[in-house]
């Protein structure tokens, strides 16, 4: 597998090659959840929470699948192949189900391991509080943190669903989650790095009015990610933690948009 290093200057080259499709990929799909946002609030206003909740959902859904759709083109930019920002869109007609469904039972995951982080960090600070136990309190209400911990791996664990789900289109959506957790057991701490390697460009955009994260970090960060996926992908495959069959691999059945047909909505 490469190293950090290399996948970074590999996503810095590809972004030179195709500068003008990553940006544009990149405000496609921020556009959508703007839109979302504000069409969001004009129907709490105008309707109130019922109608706000569905219209919220729908909205989310809409944006789970542009978001596989993107991840597929920035995996198209790392390998120097031929992307098109117009995908984000053009691609809803493709496996839009496998794809919905992948995204959201990533979601109810991460939901759940993130509230049974939230009921454990309260309940133990309530207990304590009930108990008087003030010391101990202000110690638990620090280091308690750590009980998100396991939603975090969590996180980084799930990463790769996404990508999986954009370039791999015969893996139904649980099995999606499944390779992406067996893909990212050894390798969690890598990609945390990869993340954490980015904080420094971050923090440099806040000085340019975000400018600089548009038009270089944000799309620089999303082929070093999608390039992570490739790496680790194919690091997979060779060391046997996963095979081609698994990945859908063998038979490539593409569509013009490179995305293929697929399977059932909750295959594998």
């Amino acid at each position: 597998m490469k190293t950090r290093q290399e996948m970074k200057a590999r996503a810095r080259e590809a972004l030179r090659e195709q500068r003008g499709t990553a940006i544009l990929l990149l405000i496609a799909v921020s556009a959508v959840t703007l839109i979302s946002a504000i069409i969001d609030e004009i129907v709490l206003r105008a309707f109130g929470d019922v109608a706000y909740w569905v219209v919220y959902w729908i909205g989310m859904l809409i944006i789970y699948v542009a978001t596989v759709n993107m991840a597929g083109e920035y995996i198209k930019i790392y390998e120097g192949e031929g992307a098109g920002a117009g995908a984000v869109f053009s691609g809803f007609g493709v496996n839009f189900l496998r794809k919905l469904g992948g995204m959201a039972w990533m979601t109810l995951w991460l939901a759940i391991w993130g509230m049974a982080a939230v009921f454990f960090y309260t309940f133990t600070i309530t207990i304590l509080a009930f108990d008087g136990e003030w010391g101990l309190l202000a110690l638990i209400s620090v280091g308690g943190l750590t009980v998100f911990i396991p939603a975090i791996v969590k996180l980084l664990e799930y990463h790769l669903t996404p990508y999986i789900l954009a370039s791999c289109p015969d893996v139904g959506a649980r099995a999606a989650l499944r390779l992406s957790s067996r893909m990212m057991q050894k390798y969690r701490g890598t990609l945390l790095m990869l993340m954490l390697s980015f904080i420094g460009w971050g923090l440099l955009s806040v000085f340019t009015f975000f400018i600089l994260a548009i038009v270089f970090v944000l799309p620089y960060f999303y082929i070093a990610s999608a390039g992570f996926f490739v790496e680790l992908r194919n690091l997979a495959i060779e060391d046997g933690t996963v095979t081609r069959e698994e990945l859908g691999m063998e038979t490539k059945r593409e569509d013009d948009r490179g995305y293929g047909f697929g399977s059932g909505v909750f295959e594998g």
